[in-house]
């Protein structure tokens, strides 16, 4: 993986002991999937890619930027240690 902002997400779910499976695949095209129902999509910025995916979904959290990425972790996790 080599998107920093989806690193971050990554890091905290493996932190919170949460079980997930990568996507962004054909099959699973968002980024995260969190016990089958519910799938998480990491943007650095809007685009109109994330308008398809939104609408191909249900059950979508979507985190954009790295601030809201570091929010989204320390719910999870806890106080992170990523500088703004």
């Amino acid at each position: 993986m080599s998107d920093p902002i989806e690193e971050i997400v990554e890091d905290a779910l493996k932190a919170s002991g949460m079980d997930y499976v990568r996507g962004d695949t054909n099959e699973m095209p968002l980024d995260f999937y969190l016990n089958g129902n519910v799938a998480i999509e990491v943007k650095q910025f809007h685009t109109p890619r994330i308008e398809r995916q939104m609408a191909a979904q249900e059950n979508v959290i979507v985190i954009q930027g790295r601030e809201a990425a570091i929010a989204f972790a320390s719910l999870v996790k806890g106080p992170m240690r990523y500088e703004i």
